[in-house]
């Protein structure tokens, strides 16, 4: 146990919760609450109970080298300390509402009843991607000993003496090993949106793509890319990632080859992309084929629509790939009755996006059939869900008519107006959710929780910047400007999901995930699919910004040419 002695006289606190992690992994926990006063011996408290903890995970051999395998075990050990301030309870009203009206990961949580108390303060949290009225379900199920207690409805539990509160933090842990103390939020650092110019947008789109590359599969197996990975586990599940998954990696890509041509970056990102493809065309027993069903198939059609012919015909694999994945796509739309019935109208966009990647590559595609598939997405998606269909419906509209004017230029910059209309910005945010600021969140609720399905959208919005026929004028126009400012804010966002700096303290390996994007701020698991989407956004906003740069220039040109 720690000296007593040196605790007393310590904070103000009502409680404390001790972590540590040997070598990245969790060792032991412990954590101390009063609800009723402060307790300066909190933090000896939650310390005490984290050393016995380790103590039994480790036991060390009473010998004459006992001290020094307990110093280099402490070497290889790094501390997470989080302090609690007083309890607020949860008002009854709240506790019904998504997230029982708690900020996830960002304050921690208490349980009483009676004498009985529990708390769980962020680094728990985080660490489990917890949602908080689960957590404080299990806790009142922890304090009754049965676990039936935790299928209880929280207002019923409060009717019956159980008391819910959340209590403010103060969190600060060891990045690694030897290294000092940093303060956190929400088990990480806040992204300054000042950082998101273009230098930093070109690392952050390297950052992803290394981490992308990272998970091509490392066997002789045709796996293609693992799948969602836990960052304190370092365990995938499952093991191998879905048909869309992959393909819409490779997409991310060859998007990242298309911005970083002529570095080695942008090189080894087109190498994986096709190892990608061609392990997509190779089903290994036990996997799902990307042909299979009419959303892995579409994103396939997409992934090879990024290829170039030579690259398609390099290889008879993509051959077969293409066959069979127009043929589910072919399937997916009739250009007379319209979508099939088992096509989920979320993925309208998608699939109209494939038929015009798809012009061109035979099987009876043709331009006037994706211009169907378009508007047949747009006619059956109401107005007010477009922002479903991003950003394939964006991109599928804006590529297929590059050359002529946009047909659904009013519908896209109402979804646009739409999406920064919710937008989270600093002014509207509490202090514990400033990490939150530039996510797209479609609730007026009070808890207001963006996760990486706003990347969807915002992948199309970086897109519309540099297209012209919604997006019109250059850097020193208003609606560019403003545009510039806004995404901004959201590119912001996406760096803020990504594991990178402080939140790294959390991975059992480090270098395993760097780079990637979480589901949420909250949730440990760094996913392929946000992490594609992540890359996307920044790639086309690098393309869209380089587009209004080259306009701008030869503007320029064009005024000093004239007499």
């Amino acid at each position: 146990m720690p000296e007593r002695a040196r605790f007393e006289g310590g904070p103000s606190i009502h409680g404390a919760a001790v972590t540590l992690r040997l070598d990245g992994q969790i060792l032991s926990r412990g954590a101390w609450f009063t609800a009723d006063q402060p307790d300066p011996l909190a933090i000896w408290h939650a310390a005490g109970e984290a050393v016995r903890l380790a103590r039994a995970a480790l036991p060390i051999e009473n010998d004459a080298l006992a001290e020094d395998r307990a110093a280099e075990l402490g070497e290889r050990t790094t501390i997470s300390l989080e302090l609690f301030g007083p309890p607020i309870a949860i008002p009854p009203e709240e506790l019904a509402l998504p997230y029982a009206g708690c900020s996830p990961g960002a304050e921690a949580l208490v349980v009483r009843a009676g004498d009985a108390v529990r708390v769980t303060g962020v680094d728990a949290q985080v660490t489990r991607g917890s949602d908080p009225a689960r957590v404080l379900a299990s806790m009142a199920a922890d304090i009754t000993a049965q676990g039936e207690t935790a299928l209880r409805p929280l207002s019923e539990l409060a009717e019956n003496g159980f008391t819910f509160s959340r209590a403010a933090v103060v969190h600060m842990a060891m990045p690694f090993e030897g290294a000092s103390p940093v303060f956190l939020d929400r088990a990480g650092r806040i992204v300054p949106s000042q950082t998101m110019r273009t230098p930093e947008m070109r690392a952050m789109a390297d950052s992803i793509a290394a981490h992308i590359r990272s998970r091509v599969w490392p066997g002789v197996e045709h796996f293609g890319i693992g799948g969602p990975l836990n960052a304190v586990t370092g365990r995938p599940d499952p093991v191998v990632a879905r048909p869309f998954e992959q393909a819409i990696s490779a997409i991310a890509l060859f998007r990242h080859a298309a911005v970083s041509a002529g570095t080695e970056q942008g090189a080894e990102s087109e190498r994986a992309a096709l190892r990608i493809v061609r392990d997509l065309g190779t089903v290994e027993p036990g996997e799902e084929a990307p042909w299979s069903d009419p959303i892995a198939a579409s994103a396939t059609v997409g992934a090879l629509g990024e290829m170039t012919p030579a690259q398609r015909a390099s290889d008879p694999v993509f051959e077969v790939l293409r066959v069979r994945c127009l043929n589910e796509v072919r399937d997916a739309f009739d250009p007379d009755t319209g979508f099939a019935e088992r096509v989920a109208p979320a993925a309208y966009g998608l699939i109209a996006w494939a038929h015009v990647r798809a012009v061109g590559m035979g099987e009876g595609f043709t331009a006037e059939r994706a211009e169907r598939a378009i508007r047949a997405a747009f006619r059956e998606t109401p107005p007010g869900n477009l922002v479903s269909q991003m950003p394939f419906l964006a991109w599928a509209d804006m590529d297929l008519n590059a050359d002529n004017a946009l047909p659904s230029a009013v519908a896209l910059r109402a979804m646009r107006d739409l999406c920064w209309e919710h937008q989270l910005h600093w002014r509207d945010l509490r202090p514990l959710d400033r990490d939150l600021a530039g996510g797209i969140v479609f609730t007026r609720s009070r808890v207001a929780l963006p996760t990486w399905q706003s990347l969807r959208p915002m992948a199309a919005l970086a897109s519309m910047l540099g297209d012209t026929r919604v997006t019109p004028g250059s850097f020193t126009s208003p609606d560019i400007a403003r545009e510039v400012v806004r995404l901004t804010d959201a590119l912001r966002f996406v760096r803020q999901l990504q594991m990178e700096g402080e939140c790294l303290y959390l991975a059992r390996s480090p270098v395993q995930v760097s780079g990637g994007l979480r589901r949420a701020t909250w949730d440990p698991t760094v996913s392929p699919e946000a992490s594609a989407m992540g890359l996307l956004t920044v790639t086309e906003a690098l393309r869209s910004m380089h587009g209004i740069v080259r306009r701008e220039q030869q503007r320029r040109e064009s005024v000093q040419s004239k007499p």
